[in-house]
């Protein structure tokens, strides 16, 4: 993220730079600094190495359907006398390189071999872009109404089961109708509870649609640039998450796809 030019206002293509239509988020001689700043440090301390860079411009947002773990980028030899080397997302969990990576040892999901998994990727970014077929959260139902409601409702149920608490001590009601009218009660309860916790835990798109494309306008542009850093972070910028299910890919955007 420190390296990325695109934060402070511009873009590469074939090798130049240009000033981006999209606002920056730093000043460029602050970005300059930074730049002195690590250029220093890799002098002095060559050895100033990140475990957790990215080489694959879907780092860190693959994650395993079954077990929850990140993918990871792997080598694995297709031809050790021709030295040919293929790379393959694979989860922490099935790879075993990091032990406190891993989720559960036993999970066998699918390595996805890079080229093919950006493909996929960028494919339906491309769709997307073409189509513009998507909502942002100034599009996002509007829940309030119902949440106040089933809380109203929780709250009354609550007094409803006090009171039968109440009537059962003081003797005015047996056991069996305040087991009865309990188990009712609590039915409803976890219903209603249920609901509320789907409403409140709903995604909110984190972008606004101006937003969307505006990102999406710059697509061939980072493309063409063959800037990696460049076309991660622009990725990253639409996707929140991509989800590995064996062959089925499910890809969590920042916004609402119909």
């Amino acid at each position: 993220m420190l390296k990325t030019i695109l934060y402070a206002g511009f873009i590469t293509w074939k090798g130049n730079l240009y000033p981006g239509k999209h606002e920056a988020i730093i000043p460029y001689e602050t970005f300059q600094k930074v730049q002195s700043i690590m250029k220093r440090r890799r002098i002095d301390d060559p050895q100033r190495l990140s475990s957790f860079q990215h080489t694959t411009i879907l780092g860190g947002i693959v994650f395993c359907g079954y077990c929850g773990a990140r993918y990871f980028c792997k080598n694995n030899s297709a031809s050790k006398k021709q030295h040919i080397v293929q790379k393959y997302y694979t989860c922490y969990s099935r790879g075993k390189s990091n032990k406190n990576m891993i989720r559960d040892p036993n999970c066998r999901n699918k390595s996805w071999n890079v080229k093919k998994l950006d493909a996929v990727i960028l494919e339906e970014i491309s769709k997307l872009n073409l189509s513009r077929d998507f909502a942002s959260y100034e599009n996002a139902p509007d829940n309030s109404e119902r949440i106040a409601s089933i809380t109203s409702a929780l709250s009354a149920t609550d007094k409803k089961l006090e009171k039968l608490i109440d009537l059962y001590t003081s003797d005015t009601i047996p056991v069996q109708i305040l087991n009865e009218r309990v188990a009712k009660l609590n039915a409803e309860k976890e219903t209603l509870e249920s609901e509320l916790d789907t409403l409140q835990n709903a995604p909110v798109p984190d972008l606004s649609t101006e937003k969307a494309n505006e990102i999406l306008d710059g697509f061939q542009a980072v493309l063409d640039s063959n800037d990696h850093d460049l076309l991660r972070n622009f990725i990253r910028s639409l996707i929140d998450s991509i989800i590995i299910r064996g062959e089925d890919i499910e890809i969590h955007w920042k916004f609402t796809v119909f």
